[in-house]
């Protein structure tokens, strides 16, 4: 069985493809605007990745960007999130 694949998305043509799935996700935009508001994150920090099936078509969308609280200060890989450093 092939396996799936998690790519990154970044240019216009991969969030354009990415598109249908990241739509469940943010019904506030249509394509263009999602794709304006994504390329414009990009350049604060953002990133963007896609999980496609074994024919290549997107089945997930998943978009973050990493942040660093000053209550925690600088998160540690393995412990970013939790338990809650204290």
């Amino acid at each position: 069985m092939p396996a799936f694949d998690i790519r990154p998305l970044t240019d216009e043509a991969a969030l354009r493809a990415a598109w249908p799935v990241a739509a469940q996700l943010r019904p506030q935009f249509d394509e263009d605007a999602f794709v304006a508001q994504v390329l414009r994150q990009f350049g604060e920090g953002y990133h963007a990745a896609a999980l496609y099936d074994p024919a290549g078509v997107p089945r997930a969308f998943a978009g973050w960007r990493r942040a660093i609280l000053g209550c925690r200060g600088t998160p540690r890989p393995s412990r970013a999130w939790w338990p809650p450093m204290r």
